[in-house]
């Protein structure tokens, strides 16, 4: 009885400090949750740089194998059919009966690297043309090393 009686003086006693406002707490940036999406290298020969997501968007430009480019976006698309062969005009076949969805990134160029001459700055690419890497340094050491 007398150690309840205790406790129920201590509770609020407790409960007071525990809201108290010592300080402001700072956490560290957690870099998947604040860094954005990432960068990555363009895995394929040759890719299209599509207007938008889906395999019947217009393409722009295309991007080469090795291309850095940073991660801005990302949405659902069309998928070209499975077997179609990725010759229309946008580099990816249109869609059919037998397309699906697949995540399309959408791209910044990043300066210095295997793009071609006339790559706009933005576009968007299919996800499985792409490896995808948490920082610019990762993807630059991946470079480096598939040169090698």
């Amino acid at each position: 009885m007398k150690a309840r009686a205790i406790s129920f003086l201590l509770l609020p006693l407790l409960v007071s400090v525990s809201c108290s406002r010592v300080g402001d707490l700072k956490l560290a940036a957690n870099p998947p949750l604040s860094a954005g999406l990432g960068y990555a290298l363009v895995k394929d020969s040759y890719v299209s740089l599509a207007a938008s997501p889906g395999s019947e968007a217009a393409g722009v430009s295309h991007l080469r194998d090795g291309t850095l480019v940073e991660l801005v976006g990302r949405e659902l698309g069309t998928a070209p059919a499975k077997g179609a062969a990725a010759a229309s005009g946008n580099g990816a076949a249109p869609a059919s009966k037998g397309a699906g969805t697949e995540f399309w990134y959408r791209v910044r160029v990043v300066a210095d690297t295997k793009a071609g001459e006339d790559a706009p700055a933005e576009g968007w690419v299919m996800a499985s043309q792409l490896l995808v890497f948490e920082s610019r340094e990762q993807a630059e050491r991946a470079a480096k090393a598939a040169v090698k």
